[in-house]
């Protein structure tokens, strides 16, 4: 069974990419659980003295207050925001040559085929060198790194379906499973 798809990049394509390659990224994942995880406490504490200082009808400590407040927001800023824009800037810089481009995908059991629509040159992907699949509602991304993938979009299958591909790599990871 050979699987064809035609995909196009585009802007959308490589913030999309940037986003499904830190699901199985866990320097990623502890960054982003850290940041947060300091961000809220901060804020809470910054709460907390502020809740005791209203009570016990003291004076606010306001260097303390700052101080966490500014640490919350920091470490917010980083968890939530600027770990994701920092991906989205590196996928841009290596691949926006991508975008408007159209990739011919022929997909079997052994390899995956990949040519540029504007030239007749084939790159060839192992299954072996395969990292993760990930999907989104719009495209199947396969990683064979951090900054090495190819996006097959899920309209652009023109013979099988993107179930189909998702069960020929679930078979070939059994069998990559199997051999050791």
């Amino acid at each position: 069974m050979v699987i064809k798809n035609t995909t196009t990049y585009t802007d959308k394509t490589l913030e999309k990419a940037a986003i499904a390659s830190n699901y199985n990224n866990e320097t990623y994942k502890k960054k982003k659980l850290l940041f947060n995880f300091a961000g809220l406490t901060s804020g809470m504490v910054m709460v907390s003295i502020m809740a005791r200082n209203f009570a016990a009808n003291e004076s606010i400590n306001m260097i303390a207050v700052i101080l966490f407040g500014v640490i919350c927001i920091g470490c917010l800023f980083i968890g939530m925001y600027y770990l994701d824009k920092n991906k989205q800037i590196s996928f841009r810089e290596k691949y926006s040559f991508k975008v408007g481009q159209t990739f011919y995908y022929e997909i079997d059991s052994e390899n995956i085929e990949v040519k540029k629509a504007t030239d007749d040159k084939v790159n060839i992907v192992h299954w072996q060198d395969i990292k993760f699949l990930s999907e989104d509602k719009d495209n199947i991304y396969l990683f064979s790194g951090e900054y090495e993938w190819e996006v097959l979009s899920k309209e652009g299958f023109t013979s099988c379906t993107d179930k189909d591909l998702k069960q020929l790599y679930k078979a070939i990871l059994w069998e990559k499973s199997t051999k050791g």
